[in-house]
């Protein structure tokens, strides 16, 4: 009787095994370099919302130029906003002082009235400087009347103001506006010196126009005020 010899074999999964934790680790890798990427961008995308808030907060609290219905262009009065600070600061002045006089003794309340004195002491300094200052204002006054070779051309007059606009203009300018004509605007000058730059040829040119065309249109400026 013959025996039968089974031979066993044993495998080796060990190589197997790594290469299986290796893509594994791979694969983590991957993964939280992926979330590093994303943070980084996130962050970066903050921090530029900041930044541009904080310029739209500057731009917002910035002395700026206010416009209204009336073409009218009134620059923010500084002198005022000083003078309105420098009342407040009078009247916290004025109210310490009752309080010290009811307490002699208490410091705090001398240092804090000699802080605000320094600082109403800066403001009347301001407002000094700012009377050297003056406050231009500005209004034009438009006429959509004016036209040339059939074209509409407004025509703008332009009132200059020193300190108020309660009183005359001091200057008293008109311009002819030929922005939808591909043609920069015309000084057409003021009451008494018309055209001081001259009529270029490519306006006589572009508009087929005489140089009594254009003196129509001065005929729309308000040199009365």
């Amino acid at each position: 009787m013959s025996h039968k010899i089974i031979e066993t074999t044993t495998h080796d999964y060990n190589p197997v095994n790594k290469y299986i934790d290796e893509k594994a680790r791979l694969k983590r890798t991957k993964s939280v370099w992926g979330y590093t990427r994303s943070l980084a961008l996130f962050l970066v995308a903050l921090g530029i919302f900041f930044i541009l808030a904080a310029y739209a907060y500057h731009i917002l609290k910035k002395p700026h130029f206010l416009s209204n219905d009336n073409n009218k262009l009134i620059k923010e009065d500084k002198k005022d906003i000083l003078n309105q600070e420098l009342k407040l600061k009078e009247e916290k002045i004025n109210d310490l002082e009752k309080k010290l006089k009811e307490s002699p003794e208490n410091d705090l309340l001398q240092d804090e009235i000699t802080k605000l004195q320094n600082e109403k002491n800066d403001l009347q300094n301001q407002i000094e400087q700012q009377k050297n200052i003056h406050t231009n204002f500005i209004k034009f006054e438009w006429n959509n009347n004016g036209s040339i070779s059939g074209i509409s051309i407004p025509v703008a007059t332009r009132f200059k103001y020193k300190d108020s606009m309660k009183d005359k203009p001091d200057e008293i300018e008109c311009y002819a506006d030929f922005g939808r004509n591909d043609l920069a605007k015309l000084e057409l000058g003021t009451k008494f010196n018309p055209f001081p730059d001259g009529i270029p040829t490519v306006y006589l040119e572009k508009l087929n126009a005489t140089e009594n065309d254009f003196k129509k249109l001065r005929t729309y400026c308000n040199f009365e005020n």
